[in-house]
C-alpha cells in the first residue's frame, strides 16, 4: 500500500513473515529489518544523510 502514495516501506521481520516468503510476494519492501530495533538506527541514519546533503 506505500508504494501506491510513493511512501518507501519496511518489513519488519519480527512477526509471521520470513525473509523466504519475500521470494513469492508480490509487492516487495524497500527495506527489511531483523527487529523493530533496526527501525530507529534506519531512521537515524537517514535523517543524519537528509542533514548533511541538506546542510550549506
Amino acid at each position: 500500500m506505500g508504494h501506491r502514495i510513493g511512501m518507501t516501506t519496511v518489513l519488519v521481520l519480527s512477526g509471521v513473515t520470513r525473509r523466504d516468503d519475500l521470494a513469492h510476494a508480490p509487492v516487495q519492501p524497500d527495506h527489511v529489518l531483523e527487529s523493530i530495533t533496526d527501525v530507529f538506527h534506519m531512521i537515524t541514519i537517514h535523517k543524519r544523510t537528509y542533514q548533511d546533503s541538506h546542510t550549506e
